[in-house]
């Protein structure tokens, strides 16, 4: 029994500190397998964007954007993806692919 207290005041708080520490310094893409991508799209149109995931992205994020996007009805493949700029100016936009 007092082997058992004495691990777990020591050497489990010890193992303790170290995830905690190890965990503050996780980024971002640490967390996520997937990719940002920075796109162009002129008003009105639709483009493909190449992506390195390996696989379909499942879910996306828009990170930042300067007009109207979406998604268009091109389905998405392991290698590229398809938005639309629905709006009258070109945009640009940040875009998280996750697998």
């Amino acid at each position: 029994m007092e082997e058992a207290i004495a691990y777990l005041s020591n050497g489990l708080s010890v193992s303790l500190r170290e995830l905690q520490a190890g965990l503050a310094n996780l980024t971002f893409a640490d967390n996520f397998k997937g990719q940002i991508i920075e796109v162009s799209i002129p008003a009105g149109q639709t483009v493909g964007f190449s992506h390195n995931l390996g696989v379909v992205p499942t879910q996306r994020v828009i990170l930042k954007s300067t007009g109207s996007i979406d998604d268009s009805a091109t389905p998405w493949t392991d290698t590229a993806v398809y938005f639309r700029n629905s709006g009258a100016a070109a945009l640009t936009a940040k875009i998280l692919l996750m697998r």
